[in-house]
């Protein structure tokens, strides 16, 4: 628990730090099977383009009972909108597909221990925005193909995150102000 303060430091300022030349689109939370966290998005110079953050401690394990300590994960992905259907009074739906990398300290599916992973990762979705409301919803899934590090019997061994895929089908929301 005493991580979790240095964890969104550092979240928000790689974040600021990202967005120096742009400007933070919306900030808010992410709800998952996977677990809960903070997300930002911060617009590009292509208004179809949007990059966003999102830092969550991984709970899925907790929830199923098996682990009392969560993991934690920061995720990057630079998003493009497929296609817009704009609605009346500034309301818009959209559709996306990015890819990004994530990298964290996590338990694998079926395995002992927490380890470090590092992947690339791909992911689609949709968002609603609701100027007038200043809301941001966003739903979508997450595949993510990397490396997992971990210690067995005094000795690292590097291995496939089999969580990244396993758990691609769990769908997330987040929820978020959205900054005119």
């Amino acid at each position: 628990m005493k991580a979790i303060i240095p964890a969104i430091s550092l979240f928000l300022a790689l974040a600021a730090c990202h967005t120096a030349g742009g400007q933070v689109r919306s900030v808010g939370t992410w709800h998952s099977f996977k677990g809960l966290g903070l997300t930002m998005q911060s617009a590009t110079r292509n208004p179809k383009e949007t990059n966003t953050f999102t830092l969550y401690a991984e709970l899925w394990d907790t929830y199923a009972g098996h682990l009392t300590a969560p993991g934690g994960k920061f995720v990057f992905s630079h998003n493009i909108t497929l296609h817009d259907f704009d609605a009346a009074d500034g309301e818009a739906f959209s559709l996306f597909a990015g890819a990004g990398a994530s990298a964290g300290w996590v338990k694998d599916h079926g395995r002992d221990g927490f380890g470090m992973m590092a992947a690339l990762n791909g992911s689609f979705g949709a968002c609603a925005a609701f100027a007038r409301k200043h809301v941001l919803i966003c739903a979508g899934i997450t595949l993510e193909a990397g490396p997992w590090l971990h210690m067995t019997e005094n000795r690292y061994v590097v291995s496939l995150y089999r969580n990244g895929i396993y758990q691609a089908y769990y769908p997330y929301i987040s929820i978020s102000y959205l900054f005119k």
